[in-house]
């Protein structure tokens, strides 16, 4: 059994040595995270300088609280929860944020503690351009994506339903431009 357990131990020590160890990168004990580090946005539509590029990204979202979460839905049929896309590590913003025009509709989706969610969203951007046809925001780098929680199923005046951040933050992951 020790001779068992010498075999193991020098298997471990030789998977960190040549791995370089498990790089956490953020995902670990994250109750939002994607599928991958890395993402390559490819040519959608339009013409330069209004090009349009796509790129599709697999999320799973956790509830490690106790409590029932509330993720914000655009639309009453909308399939998904309201999300943002940020620029890690820098004052601009990511050229993939999204204006968002909702109504208020009371639908939003209910995730119950331990349960898990998952969504496939197709992320599209630039989605601004300034005067001279110039991109608002910066297309590749490190980003993160976010989901819009709460606390409480109905927003009221007064009551604080807000989520911490790091709880709806996902992983940072790698987005390069295809052209």
């Amino acid at each position: 059994m020790a001779r068992y357990l010498v075999y193991i131990f020098i298997a471990s020590v030789l998977f960190l040595c040549f791995t370089g160890g498990i790089r956490d990168n953020g995902k670990y004990n994250k109750f939002l995270t994607t599928n991958r580090y890395l993402y390559m946005a490819e040519y959608l539509e339009g013409e330069e300088p209004f090009r349009r590029y796509e790129f599709r990204i697999a999320v799973k979202f956790k509830n490690r609280t106790d409590d029932t979460l509330y993720l914000d839905r655009c639309l009453i049929d909308s399939p998904y929860p309201k999300f943002g896309i940020g620029l890690v590590n820098s004052h601009k913003g990511s050229a993939y944020s999204r204006f968002w025009a909702c109504i208020e509709h009371g639908e939003d989706f209910r995730v119950l503690p331990g349960a898990v969610r998952r969504d496939t969203l197709s992320i599209t951007g630039p989605n601004e351009w300034d005067q001279h046809g110039n991109v608002v925001g910066v297309m590749e780098g490190r980003h993160r994506l976010s989901y819009f929680a709460r606390s409480c199923k109905e927003k009221s005046q007064g009551v604080d339903c807000s989520v911490p951040d790091s709880l709806v933050q996902s992983n940072i992951f790698e987005l390069q431009v295809y052209q």
